[in-house]
Parts: C-alpha cells; structure tokens; sequence
C-alpha cells in the first residue's frame, strides 16, 4: 500500500508598492519637519540670547544717561536755590 500526499498552496499576492512609496514619503516628510523643528528652535535661542544682551547693553547706557540727567537737575535746582 502507497501513501500518496498531496501538498497544496494558497496565496494572495497585493501589490503593495503604492503603500511603500506612501511610507517613504512619510519617512522624508517627518525627517524635514524634524530638521526644521531644530533649526527653528536655535534661532529661537539665538535670539533669546541676542535679546538678553541687548537689553543688559541698553540698561547699562540708559542708567548712565539717567544718573547724568538726575545729577544736572539737581545742580539746577541748587543753582535756583542760591539765586
């Protein structure tokens, strides 16, 4: 007596290269947004920084221009006085 098996196979085949190229530019499109995001975010310290030195430099001539312009004033109202 012979014992004959069979094999069978059943498939599907999908074409999913449609899928991959959307995949791909999801990909290259998340790389972009990632880049530009850090890009975006040193500008953002760089002027965070540039804006904090300005504002030292500005106060520090600003406070001397103020002691100056108190100091005049007060010399007018000593020189009113003496009149």
């Amino acid at each position: 007596m012979k014992l004959r098996v069979y094999l069978m196979l059943a498939g599907i085949i999908r074409d999913i290269s449609q899928r991959k190229r959307a995949e791909d530019l999801l990909r290259r499109t998340n790389e972009e947004l990632r880049l530009a995001t850090e890009k975006a975010e040193q500008a953002d310290r760089l002027k965070s920084a540039f804006l904090a030195s300005m504002s030292h430099e500005l106060c520090t001539s600003l406070n001397s221009i103020i002691g100056c312009s108190g100091m005049q004033k007060d010399e007018r109202r000593l020189c009113h006085a003496r009149e």
